[in-house]
């Protein structure tokens, strides 16, 4: 069965019990909400709708959101990595996923070092970045926060459904991707992969928050399940193609992939 969101105090909440995803949230901000990300996760906050300003480690992004409501318009989001502290004022709705990050890998001489921490940082605001020999800004790293733009979202088209990839699998969260996209009354789309690497496979777990106008269907593997008006989080497998159909009214669509990310 779907779950459905509980009241969670400054949110209403689905805990997951998967290996990966730990919470799903949605957050009504009418002012101000604080939180921050767990020593052992990374979380993404996507806008729903609304307009925000928003504040992570630092850093600020102000006047998100180009939507009244998730129906309406392109996505903006901000990636938020372990123990950082996030803020968003304004009025406005937010999708907040929260997910285990893997463990560091260790070193040459047996010390644990998170992939990709920026080595050398300068006063600039750039550090070295060992994966790929070149010098980036801070924020290039999964150790720091980023908002992700419009402008750096890609859409792919699957049949006549635009899919925005806000997390792809390039990005550099370690755990997590989230795709969205919307359906007309009557429309379907079967949920695409993460694009990986030719010889790579990604994805130990498959969440869908769904906010259908009517019922909306999720088919695998020849098992229909189906979702009543409202907002709804459905696991899916990951392994076999999920068909999501809007059967009597408009559906807004998040997928979240998760697990650790191949190298």
């Amino acid at each position: 069965m779907p779950a459905v969101f509980r009241d969670g105090g400054d949110r209403r909440v689905v805990q997951c019990d998967g290996p990966w995803v730990r919470q799903v949230a949605l957050v009504c901000v009418g002012g101000t909400f604080e939180t921050k990300v767990a020593d052992d996760e990374e979380a993404l906050a996507l806008v729903l709708g609304g307009t925000l300003d928003l504040f992570a480690g630092g850093s600020s992004w102000l006047q998100r959101g180009l939507r009244t409501t998730p129906f309406d318009g392109r996505p903006c989001a901000v990636y938020l990595p372990p123990k950082v502290g996030f803020r968003a004022s304004g009025r406005g709705e937010l999708l907040l996923v929260s997910g285990k990050r893997p463990p560091p890998r260790p070193t040459a001489n047996d010390r644990p070092e998170p992939a990709g921490m920026p080595l050398l940082p300068l006063a600039g605001g750039k550090a070295f970045d060992a994966r790929t020999g070149t010098w980036e800004m801070l924020e290039r790293f999964p150790s720091s926060p980023e908002a992700v733009l419009p402008r750096a979202i890609e859409r792919l088209a699957v049949g006549d459904v635009a899919v925005e990839r806000v997390f792809s699998f390039a990005f550099k969260a370690q755990a997590l991707c989230l795709d969205e996209c919307v359906l007309g009354a009557g429309g379907f789309v079967t949920l695409p992969r993460p694009l990986t690497p030719p010889g790579l496979r990604y994805g130990d777990e498959l969440l869908l928050f769904v906010r259908g106008e009517g019922t909306t269907q999720a088919t695998q593997a020849g098992t229909t399940r189906t979702c009543a008006a409202g907002d709804q989080v459905l696991r899916l497998r990951p392994d076999a193609d999920a068909r999501i159909d809007a059967v009597d009214g408009r559906a807004y669509l998040a997928a979240v992939w998760a697990g650790p990310k191949p190298t």
